[in-house]
């Protein structure tokens, strides 16, 4: 079955979470992008629309704080189909809390129930009402480029998600990209696997993921996005690793930025000085170097960054650290969560 297949069918709009990503066809006509954290305008702006008069199918979602922002869907109808019991997130086997009016919960293999609900579709037209298809640009925002001396992560983000090699596992530890890639790359691409391991805020973790991905795949290229405060909390444990052929992107800005640009918003009486948001510079580099891995720094111009991917092409068993120079100022993604924290 075509991933685009329920969404025409149904002629659905269609968002999705951080990782609801992999189950979106890029090339989906009801695509409206990215909800909630690092979600696009389009997609936030439907969301926020919903009403009574809506109806919501929700495949395979956890409502939490990172994909709804814990808010009850409005809709009329909300259609929840998991096939997982007592799964996170659920109270007494059921997601009834995150709804504020008709609730129907469906405990089945969900391709099965995909599949019924196209096939009674044929049969009968649903008399849902048709969505517009999704408009090519995603995004209304403006996005300012960063200051002189910093790359420009927008470009960055959207080369790379050409980039990509096929069957790539590509990871976000908690840091910008985990807000910002999925915002500045607006679709899916079909030919990788994108993971962000945001449970938890538990910065860092996403390294031992990479890891473990390329001991259970060790042909799979795996690259992960993380930032320089992630990389305090396992820097002395790229030695291990040095022989695995992982690709470690450091966003060196020397900020704990989602403290910054959140707290603003969460605490705005705080004055600034008292974030305890900055972070000493490390030449990420040496230390790489010093681990037995390779390493480059992609200039500000990103006049080298195409002769690096390159570089990243040649080499499959030697891992690689690539520092890139981040303005802690430059905002792509949005952080709706800031509103209930």
């Amino acid at each position: 079955m075509k991933r685009i297949a329920v969404s025409i069918e149904l002629a659905a709009a269609t968002v999705w979470s951080m990782n609801g990503v992999n189950c979106v066809g890029s090339e989906n006509p009801y695509g409206y992008g990215c909800i909630s954290f690092g979600g696009n305008d389009k997609a936030l702006n439907l969301w926020e629309s919903m009403t009574e008069d809506d109806v919501v199918i929700c495949v395979g979602v956890t409502p939490d704080e990172y994909t709804t922002n814990l808010q009850k869907f409005a809709a009329g109808d909300v259609f929840f189909i998991t096939q997982t019991a007592n799964a996170y997130g659920h109270i007494r086997g059921s997601f009834q809390h995150s709804a504020l009016h008709k609730f129907h919960q469906i405990n089945a293999p969900i391709t099965k129930v995909l599949k019924t609900i196209i096939t009674e579709g044929k049969r009968e037209v649903y008399s849902t009402t048709a969505s517009p298809l999704a408009p090519v640009e995603l995004n209304t925002c403006v996005l300012e480029p960063p200051r002189a001396h910093y790359a420009d992560m927008k470009i960055v983000y959207q080369h790379l998600h050409k980039w990509w090699q096929p069957g790539s596992l590509v990871i976000s530890d908690v840091c910008l990209a985990y807000k910002d890639y999925q915002y500045v790359t607006q679709r899916p691409n079909d030919t990788i696997t994108y993971f962000s391991f945001y449970r938890g805020s538990a910065m860092g973790g996403a390294y031992g993921v990479a890891v473990g991905a390329k001991l259970a795949q060790p042909d799979k290229r795996v690259y992960l996005f993380s930032g320089d405060g992630c990389f305090r909390l396992y820097g002395g444990s790229l030695n291990e690793a040095k022989n695995l052929g992982i690709v470690l992107f450091i966003l060196d800005n020397h900020t704990y930025s989602i403290v910054a640009q959140g707290l603003p918003a969460i605490l705005p009486s705080v004055h600034p000085e008292k974030y305890h948001d900055t972070l000493q510079q490390v030449d990420y580099g040496k230390i790489a170097e010093a681990s037995g891995w390779l390493s480059y720094t992609v200039a500000p111009d990103l006049s080298n960054f195409e002769d690096i991917l390159n570089e990243l092409e040649r080499y499959k068993k030697q891992s690689i650290l690539v520092t890139i120079p981040v303005d802690p100022n430059q905002i792509l993604g949005q952080n709706p969560r800031v509103r209930n924290l």
